[in-house]
C-alpha cells in the first residue's frame, strides 16, 4: 500500500515536471514566433514611409504600393560612422521605382526621387562602379555633397561645382567640408531641400506658361532708335532673361503690360546686354556676364516694369539658388556644362523640388528638371518683383 503511494506520488511529479516543461517549451515557441513576426513586421513598416513618398512622388508611372530595396549604400561621417543610408527600390517588376537616403538614427529622409537614379548618373561621369561604392567608403555631407573613397586611397567628389569629372579631393578638403558645413545628424539637413516650390496660385486658372527658346528670335530683326537692325545670334542670354520677366507676368507678379510680346522684351533685353556688341553686331562674343544684372533694371524701366531686385549673388551653390527661390526670386543662371552640353549658356530657374531646379533651357519650349550636379554654374543673378 506505502509502495503505490509512493508510485502515485512519483507519476504525478513525473507528470507534473513534464506539464511544466511542455509550457517552457510552448512558451519559447511563441516568443520565437512573435518574435519573428514582429520583425518581419517592422521589417516591412520600417519602409512604408519610404514607400509612400515615392508612391506621391509617382511621376514615371512604374509606382506600386509594394517597392522591396534592391541596393543600398552605407553613409559615412569624416569618422566613417554610419549616419545615413541610400536605399533603391524596385517595384514588383523589378523596375527601378526611386530612391531615398534617410538617416539611420532618426529616420529622417534627407532626400527622395523617383525621376532619376542618383548614384548611376554620379558614378558614370567619374568613371566608377557600384563596386567602388562597396569596397570604399562613402561620405555624405549632405544631399549635395557626397564623396566616395576608394581602395587605394584616392577620395573623389561625385558633385563637383566646377562640374569637371573625376575630380579628386584630399583628405583635408573632405574635413574642411564636414567642418564648414558641419549638421548635426538625426535633425533635418536644409529642410528647405524637401518639396520646395514656388508658389504658383494663377496657373490653374491662365494654363500653362510656355518658355522662349532661341529659335524663337533667330529671324527677328532688332532696330533700335537710330534705325541700326541686326538679327540675333549666339542670344541665350536675353531669351533667359525675357523667359524670367515674362514668367513673373505670368504669375501676377510684375506690372509688364501683356501689350509687349515676346519680341518686343527679347529685343530691349539684346540692345540692353550688348549681346555680340549690341545692334551693330560686330561680335560673336555673346552676353558678358556683367551686363546681365543691370540690364533687368533698364529694361524693368523702359517697359514700366522695374523688378525690386536684380543683382548678381555673390555664391554659385545649390543652397544659395535654394535660398534665393525661397525668398520668391527666378534666377538667371550662367553655366559652363548642362549635362552633355558645353560651352557657355544662360538658363531661367523657376522652382526647386525634390533633389532637382526646374529650368527653361532656351533650347526646349518647356520646363524641364535638372539637377545640381549636372550643371557647371558660373553665375547667378536674382531676380524678384
Amino acid at each position: 500500500m506505502l509502495k503505490n503511494s509512493r508510485d502515485n506520488k512519483k507519476i504525478k511529479l513525473n507528470l507534473i515536471c513534464t506539464f511544466l516543461m511542455l509550457i517552457i517549451v510552448f512558451s519559447i515557441i511563441g516568443v520565437t514566433a512573435y518574435s519573428t513576426c514582429t520583425d518581419k513586421v517592422d521589417r516591412k513598416n520600417s519602409y512604408d514611409i519610404e514607400t509612400n513618398l515615392l508612391v506621391k512622388e509617382n511621376k514615371v508611372d512604374n509606382i506600386d504600393n509594394d517597392l522591396q530595396p534592391q541596393r543600398k549604400i552605407k553613409l559615412l561621417d569624416f569618422d566613417a560612422n554610419v549616419v545615413a543610408e541610400y536605399i533603391e527600390f524596385k517595384n514588383e517588376l523589378n523596375e527601378y521605382a526611386g530612391y531615398v537616403i534617410r538617416d539611420t538614427h532618426s529616420g529622417y529622409i534627407y532626400d527622395y526621387s523617383n525621376e532619376g537614379n542618383l548614384f548611376e548618373g554620379l558614378l558614370s561621369k567619374a568613371g566608377l562602379t557600384y563596386e567602388d561604392l562597396y569596397e570604399g567608403k562613402v561620405y555624405f555631407v549632405n544631399p549635395f555633397e557626397i564623396y566616395v573613397e576608394l581602395n587605394d586611397g584616392k577620395i573623389i567628389d561625385l558633385m563637383p561645382q566646377s562640374g569637371n569629372y573625376p575630380s579628386e579631393i584630399t583628405e583635408g578638403q573632405l574635413e574642411e567640408s564636414f567642418y564648414e558645413r558641419k549638421v548635426e545628424f538625426g535633425k533635418p539637413i536644409e529642410p528647405e531641400l524637401k518639396s520646395f516650390k514656388i508658389s504658383e496660385p494663377v496657373l490653374s486658372r491662365r494654363g500653362s506658361f510656355t518658355p522662349c527658346t532661341t529659335g524663337d528670335f533667330d529671324d527677328l530683326k532688332i532696330t533700335d532708335s537710330k534705325g541700326r537692325r541686326v538679327y540675333p545670334h549666339d542670344h541665350c542670354s536675353p531669351t533667359a532673361a525675357t523667359t524670367i520677366m515674362k514668367y513673373f507676368s505670368y504669375i501676377g507678379k510684375s506690372s509688364l503690360s501683356s501689350a509687349y510680346s515676346n519680341n518686343d522684351v527679347f529685343a530691349k533685353f539684346y540692345i540692353a546686354m550688348d549681346t555680340n556688341g549690341g545692334v551693330s553686331g560686330s561680335k560673336d562674343s555673346g552676353t558678358a556676364r556683367k551686363n546681365i544684372a543691370p540690364a533687368y533694371t533698364k529694361v524693368g524701366i523702359d517697359l514700366g516694369a522695374k523688378p525690386k531686385e536684380s543683382y548678381t549673388l555673390r555664391g554659385t551653390s545649390s543652397k544659395t539658388m535654394i535660398d534665393a527661390l525661397k525668398a520668391g526670386k527666378l534666377l538667371h543662371v550662367s553655366v559652363d556644362l548642362l549635362e552633355t552640353s558645353e560651352g557657355g549658356h544662360s538658363i531661367a530657374v523657376v522652382s526647386y523640388s525634390n533633389g532637382y531646379f526646374r529650368i527653361a533651357d532656351g533650347w526646349s519650349s518647356y520646363f524641364r528638371n535638372v539637377s545640381y550636379s549636372d550643371m557647371s554654374v558660373q553665375q547667378v543673378v536674382s531676380v524678384k518683383y
